[in-house]
């Protein structure tokens, strides 16, 4: 049997098919929708559904985002340079 330690608060920067799958890999292994904040500006009805069903924060200003324990990008390579600039405040030291 193997434990799952999950972070204390989690960003997701896109919920495609890739950063979607993992999303709903944490909220089945119990991460609380609460810890978790996801960006992606082409948010889908399923989403915010998904986020209305599990407490989760869903494109919420950047201003309001604390700086998570976890920060992971979701998105394609090509979409980082368009990216980085918004989600920089957000990355630990």
């Amino acid at each position: 049997m193997t434990s799952t330690t999950l972070p204390n608060s989690l960003v997701l920067m896109g919920a495609g098919k890739m950063g979607g799958a993992m999303l709903e890999g944490w909220l089945h292994a119990g991460m609380p929708g609460a810890a978790l904040t996801v960006l992606d500006p082409n948010a889908d009805e399923a989403l915010g559904a998904l986020a209305a069903r599990h407490g989760f924060r869903l494109n919420p200003p950047l201003a309001d985002i604390a700086a998570p324990e976890v920060l992971v990008l979701g998105i394609k390579p090509q979409m980082l340079d368009a990216a980085a600039p918004a989600i920089a405040g957000l990355a630990g030291p």
